[in-house]
């Protein structure tokens, strides 16, 4: 039980990476994804192939959970349809809480420490032009994990919000910049790292940038 991981939005290119990490070091993995043709045989991973987030029924007992579901899609406000609003902040808002709200729900215990994980961004603390409902949704997540941690503040529960520049994948080639892109395979290391961190202290918010340095 205290290696049993559930990771949400386990097909994209970060969480999988963190499944295949956490799997060979010997956790077992929950894998939860809506690509239903999405079903890698990885020894220590059960895929969990689901239609929505929105019930995702009995959860097994977990150590730790890894929420890393996002979607971009830049564009000008008055430029944005009503289609692209609604995606951008059900999956990068809604979802991650309606995850963390089913995960709570179903907790039969609280005699050790758990690490719940929300996969967040640089624009939860910016603001930039052809992103601003993108930024307002990641936004909304640093208020939602303030809001746990005070909330859960006498628990074994702690929640983290792990947040990145721009990342070297599909996602990432969609934003302009100047700057060098993160590596997947180093975020994905430092989000396992962080995940099964069980100190007594903890970083309740993790901003990784790369800086450029010649």
């Amino acid at each position: 039980m205290r290696k049993t991981v559930l990771i949400f939005g386990a097909s994209g290119s970060i969480g999988f990476r963190v499944v295949k990490i956490m799997a060979s070091s010997g956790y077992k993995i929950y894998a939860y994804t809506t690509n239903k043709s999405f079903k890698p045989n990885i020894t220590n991973v059960t895929w969990k192939n689901i239609k929505s987030y929105d019930e995702l029924g009995k959860l097994p007992e977990f150590s730790f959970v890894l929420i890393c579901n996002g979607y971009f899609q830049p564009n000008k406000i008055k430029k944005t349809n009503t289609d692209e609003i609604k995606n951008t902040i059900d999956i990068n808002f809604r979802i991650p809480i309606l995850i963390t709200y089913q995960v709570l729900k179903t907790m039969k215990d609280n005699d050790y420490l758990r690490n719940i994980m929300i996969l967040g961004s640089s624009s939860a603390y910016s603001g930039y032009a052809d992103s601003a409902v993108y930024c307002a949704a990641k936004h909304g997540l640093v208020g939602y994990i303030r809001s746990l941690n005070d909330e859960y503040s006498h628990s074994n529960i702690r929640f983290i919000l792990f947040s990145t520049g721009t990342i070297d994948n599909e996602m990432g080639k969609k934003v302009k910049t100047n700057g060098k892109l993160l590596k997947p395979d180093e975020i994905a290391t430092l989000i396992y790292e962080n995940l099964i961190e069980t100190s007594t202290s903890f970083q309740p918010e993790i901003i990784i940038r790369r800086r450029n340095i010649l």
